[in-house]
């Protein structure tokens, strides 16, 4: 991922200072998701892609495979708080 992700940049022409800010996150979490010093979040990941117009999932192949954990009592509590706000209009 490292190899790809440096070398997208390069090829675009950003400093890891524009990449970063381009993606809307601190030049010190990219550089370090650059360096394979941190795995971003998926949110992150997302963000990067997007900054780079680059669609394909190789890029952050791994956090992709990762299983999304939904807190089911948070989705249910915050439907259940969308709904009550609704009502008192």
């Amino acid at each position: 991922m490292r190899r790809v992700l440096q070398n997208l940049r390069k090829k675009l022409g950003y400093t890891q200072a524009e990449a970063a800010c381009k993606a809307g996150i601190s030049r010190s979490h990219y550089t370090k998701i650059e360096n394979g010093q941190r795995e971003p979040s998926l949110t992150y990941a997302i963000k990067i892609k997007k900054a780079f117009n680059y669609y394909n999932d190789d890029l952050f192949e791994n956090i992709l495979d990762k299983p999304i954990i939904i807190n089911l009592k948070t989705v249910q509590s915050n439907k259940i708080h969308k709904n009550e706000s609704s009502l008192d209009r």
